[in-house]
């Protein structure tokens, strides 16, 4: 029995390699492809805990007001005129706040108290800081809160 030998040519060599590149190429599309969503995951904060709040006649003054929102109540404290400072405020407890505190509800970024005043809160610095616009009749406002430690001018 007589046995044919072949022997590929240069043309031969790249049609195959041709082949070869295109099957990958396709492969590798098709197997990677995923379908990505553009959706930010929404993270969900919470509200609980204490917060100051930026000072009415100035952001150079330091904080005269705390919230505290713990099982469904909200707590407001009033600083004094000397050392108001961060552990003054982790200082108080509900003892020190106003009498008669709030009941509130926080679903989906929708801060309600007393089942009247609605806020729609937006929460920025991973949490710590959250930022309560206002429409105004004459010009809009945004209150700010921060959570004791937080140097607001640090969050961007």
């Amino acid at each position: 029995m007589k046995y044919i030998t072949y022997k590929p040519t240069l043309k031969d060599f790249i049609i195959w390699l041709t082949i070869l590149v295109l099957a990958l190429l396709v492969f590798t599309l098709f197997s990677g492809c995923k379908k990505v969503d553009n959706i930010t995951a929404k993270v969900n904060y919470s509200i609980e805990g204490k917060w100051l709040l930026e000072n009415a006649s100035g952001s150079n003054l330091p904080p005269n007001t705390m919230y505290e929102f713990r099982n469904g109540l909200k707590y407001t404290y009033y600083g004094g005129t000397e050392n108001v400072d961060d552990s003054y405020w982790l200082s108080l407890d509900s003892s020190d706040a106003i009498p008669n505190p709030n009941k509130y509800t926080f679903t989906n970024d929708s801060l309600t108290i007393d089942s009247k005043i609605i806020y729609n809160l937006t929460f920025d610095c991973d949490g710590n800081l959250i930022n309560i616009d206002f429409p105004g009749v004459l010009e809009p406002s945004t209150w700010r809160w921060w959570r004791i430690g937080i140097d607001p001018r640090n969050c961007n």
